[in-house]
């Protein structure tokens, strides 16, 4: 009978810890999605603002029109990332609006600034798996021109 109850006792602790870890992991997955919402805010009132527009992108010598094609690049990137964490996008549609938004000179040139902080960024399997579906198109894409 203690063998018995002591199987139950473990078999509940395993549920919970299961538990905890599945919600922790759901809650780190709200907060990012949450932080990409207001990063799209942010970028919105960039492109409103092309001296905050130039600070946003990096790029203190950039024109007006370079200034909002990175905005509008960064602002795609982000909405494709926020449907991939919700699971709005499949695999194969993710890789096709990677792949169109990085056939343009601005895509590229975008992706070509913010790819390595990207990829430092990288929490789990499913943001890595986006990153590498980016990287992947951007190699077949090829370098950007400068801007």
């Amino acid at each position: 009978m203690l063998v018995l109850f002591a199987l139950l006792l473990a078999g509940v602790i395993a549920v919970l810890v299961a538990y905890v870890v599945q919600q922790r992991e759901h809650n780190r997955r709200l907060l990012r999605v949450e932080a990409l919402k207001g990063n799209l805010a942010a970028v919105t009132a960039a492109a409103a603002d092309p001296e905050l527009g130039r600070i946003w992108t990096g790029q203190r010598d950039a024109d007006d029109t370079e200034v909002r094609a990175q905005l509008l690049a960064a602002v795609r990137v982000t909405a494709l990332e926020l449907q991939w964490l919700t699971g709005e996008l499949s695999k194969q549609t993710l890789a096709r609006a990677a792949a169109d938004l990085l056939a343009t000179e601005g895509g590229r040139r975008h992706w070509a600034l913010v790819r390595e902080a990207r990829g430092e960024s990288t929490e789990d399997a499913k943001q890595r798996v986006f990153h590498e579906t980016f990287e992947s198109a951007f190699s077949t894409a090829g370098a950007p021109a400068a801007a």
